[in-house]
């Protein structure tokens, strides 16, 4: 019975000496297995870094949303853009002020200075951008306008500049226009005059958005109906503001000054 005694105590010893001397390796000699997917360690909370912040750091908190106050990217230290800076992709650059000066061909709105011809955000010289579609209207040269107005279109008046000589024999000019509107094309009756005053009543009717894409005009010294001279051409755009005045006055080309056309509401 003692023998039995001493040797299981001496079985114990050699078990754990061995379990205490463990290394890295099985007992035939190949490598432990190693954990691929170790358990997550979360950081502590208000710690902010490249590892969990896409955004910048403020005060140990991730600013995913980018902001003048609050710039940068990468985990990096956030900054505040200087006065007239912006913050864009992670960035400080640029003009934040949308003012007539930093904007006088489009509108501001609340993301800076937009162009100002779409009907969600339409508008020039810097003022506050309109949203068209609110009441039914367009965004028609930067102005919004009724969806389907429409317009008589009346050619009034013009000058030939004196440096076109009307005639091959001197005598007076026979000048007449041709205008064409959304594939319509009209034109008034022959004057006898360097200023012809045609004002004959509307020529066709058109609608605003037709009138905005544009108004091309020719006008002709009416030599003979089959082979009539051209004096000049132009193309016009009429904006909404032209048609709230109810008039143009325009050149056409360099020998057309003073071109009159009338706009009737229909």
């Amino acid at each position: 019975m003692r023998t039995l005694t001493l040797s299981l105590l001496l079985l114990l010893s050699v078990l754990l000496t061995t379990g205490c001397g463990q290394d890295d390796t099985q007992k035939d000699g190949r490598p432990l297995p190693v954990d691929l997917f170790p358990p997550k360690v979360d950081l502590p909370q208000g710690s902010c870094s490249a590892a969990n912040c896409v955004g910048c750091c403020k005060s140990g908190v991730c600013q995913t949303v980018p902001s003048s106050s609050a710039c940068g990217y990468g985990g990096i230290s956030c900054r505040a853009c200087s006065a007239g800076e912006q913050c864009v992709n992670g960035a400080c650059s640029g003009s934040t002020t949308c003012s007539a000066t930093s904007c006088s061909k489009g509108c501001c709105n609340a993301s800076g200075c937009q162009d100002g011809t779409t009907d969600a955000a339409c508008g020039i010289g810097g003022k506050t951008c309109q949203n068209c579609t609110t009441n039914g209207q367009v965004c028609m040269q930067s102005a919004c306008v009724a969806k389907n107005s429409s317009y008589g279109v009346t050619a009034v008046s013009a000058i030939i500049d004196a440096s076109y000589t009307c005639d091959y024999v001197a005598g007076a000019c026979d000048p007449y226009l041709s205008v064409t509107v959304g594939g319509v094309t009209k034109q008034t009756t022959v004057s006898s005059t360097s200023s012809p005053k045609w004002n004959e009543g509307e020529l066709l009717t058109a609608s605003a958005s037709d009138l905005a894409k544009s108004m091309q005009v020719t006008v002709y010294d009416d030599d003979s109906p089959l082979n009539p001279d051209l004096i000049d051409s132009c193309t016009l755009a009429v904006s909404a503001s032209d048609l709230a005045a109810g008039q143009i006055v325009r050149p056409c080309g360099t020998k057309v000054k003073d071109l009159t056309f009338k706009f009737t509401p229909k």
